[in-house]
């Protein structure tokens, strides 16, 4: 303490300075009316001179003093003495995280996600009622002696959906719609949580040159690079495309850094019988094409006010991860193994020309004759390569805003999820056509995953609706299909007797649920991660992608066995889709589209 610091505050002893910010002092003190060492925040006089936040203050005062979540340092009171603003809290022994990295430079991820995890359950108790910390940085997490984490200096906290032009926040640490005049909410301080997390992984505070999100892996190699995926969701301008809770980004942090597992014993299951399906005629594709042109206009406008799906979709299936509880229903049954030096049945993975196009596919599909179709949400485009092939031809399909899954049926009809939120259709387009038509499937949010089956019946995720739909090949009108609490769907797949598979985000992993029934199980993808794309062949062996574990799975219908396709280096794969000789495709982040065929 110097000399100009009083000594005493009321009926408070003020002993030593435990440290100084833009808001206040905060001072080891001793309340000589209930005879206990305390915490004592004394607001600074800049803060206390606003007559905005004073009032802010008292108002939200009594909202932190609510707070009874273990991580918050209780508040014993509030108020003001002599003009001054206080705080009075528990006094915590221990070091704050700030002083922590200055001593060691960095921590280890298990610590560092251990810390954020604990952090995130005090910022979601806040946040359940309606308080945004707004300030939240490595010197406002306490870290006692045998690693309980507090978190501490609510003072800049604001209402969620309040303005976040009250710059108390701490630049490096502060997220950009805090800078103007956009409201506040969780997604904030989540942005702040990761920035946090990116300093405890590498010791540095994050750097975004030309503001994109930094990349763990640049600074220590060594690590997972999932943690670049979840730093890049956590840190998005776009608040929209960040992890919707503080819990939802320790969730994938602690999922990036687990370690990738050997594939253990997997329990039995086996597809329903087979119906004979309606057969409709095969065609020969005559698919118009066209020169690539510029979308301008509606596209433009709309652009403006949606985040890539792809990227929602993945922090749907980040986010959920490690928040879900065990819901597998294959109880302890073994399965055989396959041998350690089993050779692999598939070739080495082939790039397929698609990499000129600029932008990862968000949708697969594959035609009768192999013909490769892919959709560009982005951009906009629908793509097809023809076997043989050597460059991928747009597909003329004008009104298709936004594309995003994709399926072909017996017939050669392209099926495409347009995840245009102002839409929110399922559209077709047939062979040598070049206007789509509107399927009638009503109230979608944002169609995602997009599947048919043999007989020409339609299914459908919508990501944001939390449901999947059928429109019969009947013409009956659409059904929910009975899938029960799903939430973030990503992709559908239907199976020859008409069995569906979603990939589940909140950390669920693959759904089935059987042909006209409500009978439903989670498959048994033991280790998958972060489940995206999803994909079934001829045979019902069913395939997923893992956008964070960085591979596609396989299940063996017939031995009930999981396996590794080979593929190499994915950075976050997600469409998927395999075509009737067994071949199966993956796009990722790369701009790749890549494929492995059986020997």
């Amino acid at each position: 303490m110097t000399r100009s610091e009083p000594t005493v505050l009321g009926g408070y002893r003020l002993l030593e300075s435990l440290g100084a910010g833009q808001v206040g002092h905060v001072f080891r003190a001793y309340d000589t009316s209930t005879g206990r060492f305390v915490a004592l925040k004394v607001l600074s006089p800049r803060a206390a001179a606003d007559p905005d936040f004073r009032d802010r203050f008292r108002r939200e005062g009594l909202a932190a003093a609510r707070l009874n979540d273990p991580h918050i340092v209780p508040i014993h009171g509030f108020g003001e003495i002599d003009g001054q603003l206080y705080v009075d809290m528990r006094l915590i022994e221990g070091h704050d995280l700030g002083t922590l990295l200055r001593d060691a430079g960095r921590l280890d991820p298990a610590r560092s996600v251990a810390i954020v995890e604990q952090a995130a359950l005090a910022l979601d108790a806040a946040h359940h009622i309606g308080l945004v910390h707004k300030d939240l940085k490595p010197s406002n997490i306490l870290v006692t002696p045998d690693e309980f984490v507090y978190l501490v200096d609510f003072g800049s906290a604001g209402a969620q959906g309040s303005a976040g032009t009250h710059a108390w926040g701490t630049p490096a640490y502060t997220a950009p719609e805090l800078l103007t005049d956009a409201a506040a909410d969780a997604r904030s301080d989540v942005y702040s949580l990761t920035c946090v997390l990116f300093e405890c992984l590498t010791g540095q505070q994050p750097d975004r040159p030309a503001g994109t999100p930094p990349r763990v892996t640049d600074v220590m190699p060594g690590l997972p690079r999932a943690l670049d995926a979840v730093i890049e969701l956590g840190m998005a301008r776009d608040v929209e495309r960040r992890f919707p809770t503080a819990s939802a980004l320790a969730a994938a942090a602690r999922a990036a850094i687990a370690p990738r597992q050997s594939v253990p014993p997997t329990a039995p299951w086996a597809p329903q019988p087979a119906r004979a399906p309606t057969q409709p005629t095969v065609l020969r594709p005559q698919i118009s094409v066209s020169p690539v042109q510029s979308r301008g206009g509606r596209r433009a406008t709309v652009m403006a006010c949606v985040v890539s799906a792809v990227v929602l979709i993945a922090a749907g299936v980040i986010a959920g991860f490690a928040g879900a509880t065990e819901r597998s229903v294959v109880g302890n049954a073994t399965t055989a193994q396959p041998e350690p030096n089993a050779a692999s049945p598939y070739g080495e993975p082939v790039e397929l020309p698609f990499g000129s196009l600029g932008e990862s596919p968000s949708g697969i599909a594959v035609g009768p004759d192999r013909t490769v179709y892919v959709t560009l949400f982005v951009e906009g485009g629908i793509w097809m390569l023809p076997p043989g092939a050597g460059a991928p031809t747009r597909v003329a399909a004008t009104d298709v805003t936004f594309g995003q899954g994709i399926a072909v049926d017996t017939a050669n009809r392209l099926y495409i999820a347009d995840a245009d939120p102002s839409a929110g259709e399922v559209v077709r387009l047939a062979p040598g056509s070049a206007a789509v038509e509107k399927l009638p499937i009503t109230d979608l949010r944002m169609p995602t995953g997009v599947a048919v089956d043999r007989a020409g019946s339609v299914y459908v995720t919508d990501h944001l609706g939390n449901q999947v739909v059928e429109l019969p090949a009947s013409g009956s009108g659409q059904i929910r299909l009975p899938f029960r609490d799903v939430r973030a769907a990503s992709y559908v797949a239907v199976d020859k007797a008409r069995n569906v598979y979603v990939s589940q985000g909140g950390g669920i992993g693959v759904i089935k649920l059987y042909a006209d029934s409500d009978r439903q199980e989670v498959l048994p993808f033991p280790g998958l991660v972060a489940p995206f794309g999803v994909a079934v062949d001829g045979q019902n062996n069913v395939y997923v992608s893992d956008y964070l574990g960085g591979k596609v799975l396989r299940l063996d219908a017939r031995t009930n066995v999981q396996s590794e396709l080979p593929f190499t280096d994915l950075v976050k794969p997600s469409a998927l889709a395999v075509d009737n000789q067994g071949s199966v495709y993956v796009s990722d982040e790369r701009n790749r589209v890549l494929k492995v065929a059986l020997k």
